[in-house]
């Protein structure tokens, strides 16, 4: 019930400030929330710092009002059902692939698996950062405007 609270929330948040500004206030403690999670794992082996690191990186959760936004913005009339359907599809991708790669590169090292979820993590806050940059050069709004 917390994640259903935190995403009612997050929307709350997003008709108030804005949806470039929440994704990047909702992207922070995701990354820190990875990170703390990594440190408590192999610097100093702590509950309490992956417990809190795992806490934050619940917040992920909440970037799903930040997407169904981003789409209802994009995808316009009839097209809104595919918008959401390819938004729907690229986080199973994701969720598959990592499934699929994280068994194989834990078997490297646990490092090397913790490293890329921080490395998937701070992904997102560049495809974030390119989102906003095309979102405020109105690139998007033209890319999009015949749908």
């Amino acid at each position: 019930t917390s994640t259903t609270l935190m995403i009612f929330f997050i929307g709350i948040l997003i008709d108030k400030f804005g949806v470039k500004i929440v994704m990047v206030i909702v992207l922070i403690p995701i990354c820190l929330g990875t990170v703390l999670l990594t440190v408590g794992v192999l610097k100093t082996p702590n509950f309490w710092i992956m417990a809190a690191g795992r806490l934050l990186m619940g917040f992920s959760e909440s970037l799903l009002a930040v997407q169904f936004t981003i789409m209802g913005k994009l995808f316009k009339g009839n097209w809104l059902g595919l918008g959401f359907s390819l938004s729907n599809v690229w986080g199973q991708t994701g969720s598959a692939v990592v499934f699929l790669v994280l068994p194989y590169a834990s078997k490297l090292s646990l490092g090397f698996a913790l490293g890329t979820t921080i490395i998937l993590a701070f992904s997102s806050v560049v495809t974030s950062a390119i989102y906003i940059f095309l979102e405020n050069t109105k690139a998007l709004e033209k890319a999009f405007k015949n749908l």
